[in-house]
């Protein structure tokens, strides 16, 4: 199955512009967009909020956001 990431790095190289990464993304797919040269990524509702009640996923959406914050700004990019 086709990755939202496999033509991402092509995108970054055709335009002189910051690229953000929007939609269609896992949590560890969003985690590696710096990586592809999208430093810019969007954190939508699905991502962060449970399916089946409007809460965070986990319910400590603070220690989520600090986690994939870490994580990219952690990269070597």
């Amino acid at each position: 199955m086709p990755s939202p990431l496999d033509e991402l790095r092509e995108v970054v190289n055709a335009v002189k512009i910051p690229v953000q990464a929007v939609g269609g993304l896992s949590l560890e797919q969003a985690i590696q967009c710096p990586q592809y040269g999208a430093p810019l990524v969007v954190l939508g509702a699905p991502l962060t909020i449970d399916a089946d009640a409007f809460k965070t996923a986990d319910g400590d959406l603070e220690s989520s956001l600090r986690m994939i914050c870490e994580a990219i700004h952690s990269q070597n990019v």
